[in-house]
């Protein structure tokens, strides 16, 4: 059988890895690191208004 031929190397840089071969800490401790640094970064410039109490959405 010939090796399938995947052309979205540019989405999965390092293709597909069986679960065996990954361990789930460190994929976890990634995870809740990129977390934490989304939740610390600043919004950027832009402003959150208050809402009004009586206010449709």
């Amino acid at each position: 059988m010939k090796k399938p031929n995947f052309t979205d190397t540019h989405r999965y840089p390092h293709g597909y890895v069986r679960s065996e071969a990954t361990d789930i800490v460190k994929t976890w401790v990634a995870a809740r690191r990129k977390l934490e640094q989304d939740r610390l970064r600043p919004e950027g410039n832009v402003r959150t208004l208050n809402r009004i109490a009586g206010a449709r959405i």
